[in-house]
């Protein structure tokens, strides 16, 4: 048997799980980091960079197809792995694409998380230092020791640079939730203490890795 302890949470949800919520308290003291920020496009606009994207033109798009067309029209990278994440996230179908609406939505949702990263950039360097990523984490209701947090900074800093870029950021918080979601729910009593089986670790991790 496995027993866990995780910090009680409250955590915000939407229908794709979780989503930023918009901090703009440091947002008029400091000038707009040079990335992490994307256009407020009206959705005929985004139904065409979709079609462009479509190369195929099959009426979907895979995880590839969506990293390329959002680090061109945005200009910012995303990591492969996030756009795995995001896929299937958004993914209605089940057939490891998006359509032209599932697009839309994903695109609106990226975008909260660009005003949610700018507003914890405090120092406007694009990037989210560890002072502020603890301040992110506490903001999203995590309370992780020093410890966690460092782990976390660690392992989604690809880069090497102390610091965690946009695309990594947004990935790290999403499997964060995804973690904390399956702890709650197998926390019955809401104690901050479980107890599973061998079995049933696996079976979260590999929900989890697969995030279906």
């Amino acid at each position: 048997m496995v027993r866990f302890f995780f910090h009680k949470m409250e955590i915000n949800f939407t229908d794709h799980g979780f989503a930023p919520q918009e901090y703009s308290e440091y947002s008029q003291e400091h000038e707009e980091p040079p990335s992490a920020h994307l256009q407020e496009l009206n959705p005929t606009d985004l139904a065409m960079i979709f079609a462009a994207a479509d190369k195929d033109n099959d009426g979907e798009i895979g995880a590839r197809e969506l990293q390329a067309t959002l680090s061109s029209a945005t200009l910012m990278s995303f990591n492969l792995s996030l756009c795995e994440l995001l896929i299937n996230m958004f993914d209605r179908h089940g057939k490891g694409s998006v359509q032209v609406d599932d697009f839309i939505a994903l695109w609106k949702y990226i975008n909260d998380w660009s005003n949610s990263f700018r507003s914890f950039d405090v120092d406007g360097s694009g990037n989210i230092n560890q002072k502020e990523f603890t301040t992110a984490l506490g903001s999203f209701g995590y309370n992780l020791n020093p410890t966690l947090t460092n782990l976390l900074m660690f392992k989604f800093d690809r880069h090497g640079e102390g610091t965690l870029r946009f695309d990594d950021f947004v990935q790290c918080c999403i499997i964060l939730h995804s973690v904390s979601g399956a702890f709650r729910n197998m926390d019955r009593d809401r104690d901050g203490f479980i107890t599973i089986s061998y079995e049933q670790f696996i079976s979260i991790v590999v929900s989890i890795a697969i995030n279906r």
